[in-house]
């Protein structure tokens, strides 16, 4: 997060209110210092507000096994096992050991010791990950009857997600750093803000996301099936 003069910014990508600050999709604590032009959108402060705890929360994913296949994130991981030495991190201390647990499913991080991580967190920044790179894409905002629902790949059962995570692969990936941070995104051809993502961090940890038409008993979801990924109604 960094802040310039209010009318250099515009907009926030958000709420669309006067923004105040650049908000780092993701969080710019998950990149290498020596990385240039760390991807931001524009956002006002209460849409940015707890943006340093995002950033705290999302490094974590640096000590994923296999993770070390990213010199950011072995940068990234360095940086915060040393924040967790100063005397006044005991609070964060003690949340990383509560956080250690042993592998439920070695398909998803083959070998060793998890890092649980919490759904609240997580979801708060695939959210903005949506929002904010919709912008940055498309110069838009969803309306409010759009929502967000996402999963860990290889975490869903319905064969509508499962294909859809399959045939995402066949778009191309943004890739920024040393396989810091990835997208692949899909757009309905008959709905502008329908979409399908798929968010990579350190190469190991991958988000299926979208934006979705919520229509009360059910929602209208992008199915990448279909020759021009229009969308299906699931409930």
């Amino acid at each position: 997060m960094s802040r310039r003069r209010a009318r250099d910014l515009g907009p926030c990508a958000y709420c669309g209110q006067p923004a105040t600050t650049e908000d780092h999709v993701p969080p710019r604590g998950m990149f290498s210092k020596r990385m240039p032009n760390k991807p931001w959108v524009p956002s006002c402060d209460p849409c940015n507000s707890g943006a340093s705890k995002d950033d705290e929360y999302m490094q974590r994913l640096s000590m994923l096994w296999g993770a070390d296949c990213s010199q950011d994130a072995i940068e990234v991981g360095e940086k915060f096992m040393r924040s967790l030495e100063y005397p006044e991190a005991k609070g964060l201390q003690t949340e990383v050991r509560r956080s250690l647990s042993p592998l439920e499913d070695e398909k998803l991080f083959p070998g060793g010791i998890n890092m649980a991580l919490k759904g609240e967190r997580l979801a708060r920044v695939t959210d903005k990950l949506v929002r904010g790179w919709f912008f940055r894409l498309t110069g838009k905002r969803f309306p409010a009857s759009y929502g967000f629902p996402k999963h860990m790949c290889g975490q869903k059962g319905h064969s509508l997600y499962a294909a859809n995570e399959s045939l995402i692969e066949s778009f191309p990936a943004t890739v920024f750093g040393d396989k810091a941070f990835s997208y692949r995104v899909a757009f309905s051809a008959n709905d502008e803000f329908l979409s399908c993502w798929r968010f990579e961090f350190y190469g190991v940890f991958k988000i299926m996301a979208y934006s979705v038409l919520d229509q009360g008993d059910q929602f209208r979801i992008i199915d990448l099936r279909s020759h021009d990924q229009t969308a299906a109604p699931l409930k």
